[in-house]
């Protein structure tokens, strides 16, 4: 129906056009152009008429309806050339709105593009051949030079340099080797690789994107809604106006003017379309904004809350050591580790498999959120987590464990312990990296009018402490569990400023859903992250976070001068009409010409690409 809606309006363009260049032209006789500029006045006023009868259906007034008083008052005195005029302007403005939704349509189309159509899969037999829509969850799938990645999962053989460009805007290849996870689209500029997949079909990255890209409209920027509420005001008080002006001066060429200049239809869709070009540069740098209103709401933000792990650190945790004395312990840590998200517990699985330790399915597996895993092998109930969760299952830790842990919390490092029901079987120490540039980011994140950055880790104190240090934000929280920092994030929301949240995703989605605004970083993995976020990052790159404050900036900036310039067209317009210059015709065309000024400011949202406002 869209498509046919626009295909009607180009045709309603090139009518108008035709109508008015006869009309100059003189081409036809005054009573053959009277009834040709009627019957195309006729067939252009459908669309409008369609739009004022549904919004007085949902008991809404909109700029529709005095544009169709102006035109029913140009018809009523034969100004025929005001009309086409107006519906030249209104029809323009369709059309503008109709090629912003197309184009949204083109990018989802050109993200599906990106899907393979045919794969190659491991199978009893050997490598098969089938559809990508066939492939199921533990496939094994063959991606070579060239090819791009069906679907999203762990790569179990070779190494690769990926292009993540599709996803994330970044055309710098990253690498991935034996281990990792991938996401679906993920062109492969060098190397091959076996990936077991995890997600298919809906579930993918690529597949979520599409869907979130889709969505972004729904959710209006307060901005757009007020000039909904100002558009109804201004209607009201235009249309009184223009009837006491009547009663006034009997001159309705006079009043004609009056409302062929004041008609609001630009502003009607030049705010809107700022922030349809604001999301969609936005999804074009791997930054998923769900709605304008969010976009919006950065630039309120005062307040950020930033998760530790994954967020400031790398999150790709590395075992530095196993410390134990019991033999096949591995083997136990392996076998609880290996069925969790957790970044501490994928570390451990895939230094596991690095080490070729032999993994036993596990019975009954449980994961404590915040606090470890617990489960069955061999017929012994064992626990797999953080040091106050195992001390609580043991009656005493052994002197040994006890140094070793003292000594790699010293050096800043994490740790996890192993244990059954009576006593620790061993130590695993991992260390993580602060990313690159945090600290810069953080300090630009204060230039930018962050007057608060809060951390918030269940990391130990000395952890937080050496991060704190090292990123440059003086305000820490360490030893919290979920619920420990949804408390801390409830205690700073305020009602004078916004207070946003970053996390990567894994085990912050009560604390991302209660934000403001919720920032997820790296998680199109992640169902909770995704529904509970209102902006995603595709990647984990914390500068995008910035750059997301600088484009809310910058599309408010481009709203408030489209409000600016429709007020300096207004009231030169009118002094026209006062002074006399501007009859019917002059106003309808001086109003269809300067409509494409603040139409035309609108679209440079479109072309944003990061530079600093």
């Amino acid at each position: 129906m869209k498509k046919i809606g626009f295909q009607f309006d180009l045709f309603v363009l090139v009518l108008l056009i035709f109508g008015l260049i006869f009309s100059a032209a003189n081409f036809f006789t005054d009573s053959a152009q009277t009834l040709f500029s009627v019957v195309v006045n006729v067939i252009a006023l459908v669309p409008l008429l369609i739009s004022i009868f549904k919004a007085i259906k949902r008991r809404k007034i909109t700029v529709d309806l005095l544009a169709g008083i102006a035109l029913l008052l140009s018809l009523l005195n034969k100004e025929f050339t005001s009309s086409l005029f107006i519906n030249l302007m209104l029809t323009t403005a369709r059309l503008v709105d109709g090629y912003t939704e197309k184009k949204t349509e083109d990018s989802i189309k050109s993200l599906l593009k990106l899907k393979p159509q045919k794969v190659r899969i491991k199978t009893k037999s050997g490598v098969q051949i089938i559809k990508a829509d066939n492939i199921r969850v533990g496939d094994i799938v063959f991606v070579e030079l060239g090819e791009r990645i069906p679907i999203d999962g762990k790569i179990i053989k070779g190494h690769a340099a990926l292009d993540l460009s599709s996803l994330t805007g970044e055309s710098l290849p990253i690498e991935r080797k034996e281990g990792e996870e991938v996401l679906s689209s993920s062109l492969i500029t060098s190397g091959e690789i076996e990936v077991l997949a995890v997600r298919v079909g809906k579930d993918t990255a690529l597949e979520k994107i599409i869907q979130l890209v889709s969505n972004s409209q729904e959710n209006k920027p307060e901005i757009t809604q007020q000039s909904d509420r100002f558009a109804s005001f201004y209607i009201v008080i235009s249309f009184a106006v223009t009837v006491v002006l009547y009663l006034i001066t009997q001159n309705l060429n006079f009043v004609l003017s009056i409302i062929l200049v004041i008609c609001a239809d630009d502003i009607a869709v030049a705010i809107p379309l700022a922030f349809i070009g604001g999301t969609r540069a936005a999804s074009k740098m791997g930054i998923i904004i769900k709605g304008g209103k969010y976009l919006e709401a950065m630039n309120e933000v005062k307040t950020l809350v930033v998760d530790k792990t994954g967020t400031l650190t790398t999150g790709r945790l590395k075992v530095n050591e196993v410390f134990t004395k019991y033999e096949n312990i591995s083997q136990i840590i392996y076998s609880l580790a290996e069925g969790s998200t957790h970044p501490v517990a994928k570390a451990i699985a895939l230094y596991s498999q690095s080490q070729k330790v032999k993994y036993k399915e596990p019975k009954d597996l449980e994961e404590i959120e915040g606090h470890g895993i617990k489960a069955e092998v061999n017929g012994v109930t064992y626990y797999l987590g953080k040091k106050d969760y195992i001390e609580n299952k043991v009656r005493v830790i052994n002197k040994d464990y006890t140094d070793f842990i003292k000594d790699q919390e010293d050096k800043g490092f994490n740790v996890t312990l192993i244990s059954d029901n009576r006593k620790v079987l061993g130590v695993i120490s991992l260390s993580d990296k602060i990313k690159p540039g945090t600290k810069k980011i953080v300090q630009e994140l204060k230039n930018l009018g962050i007057s608060k950055i809060v951390m918030l880790t269940g990391d130990n104190e000395k952890i937080a402490k050496t991060v704190s240090q090292e990123t440059g934000i003086k305000e820490y929280h360490a030893n919290l569990l979920p619920e420990g920092k949804t408390h801390k994030l409830q205690a700073l929301l305020n009602k004078q400023s916004k207070t946003a949240m970053i996390g990567d995703g894994v085990n912050d989605a009560a604390s991302l859903s209660l934000a403001d605004i919720g920032i997820s970083m790296g998680a199109m993995g992640s169902d909770a992250a995704i529904d509970a976020s209102d902006i995603i990052l595709i990647d984990d790159k914390l500068s995008k976070v910035t750059d997301t404050i600088e484009l809310s900036r910058f599309v408010l900036k481009v709203s408030k001068q489209d409000y600016v310039i429709w007020i300096i067209v207004n009231v030169i317009g009118l002094g026209l009409v006062f002074g006399g210059v501007l009859n019917p015709s002059g106003a309808a065309f001086y109003n269809f010409i300067t409509d494409f000024i603040p139409l035309f400011n609108s679209l440079r949202t479109f072309f944003w690409k990061g530079k600093k406002v």
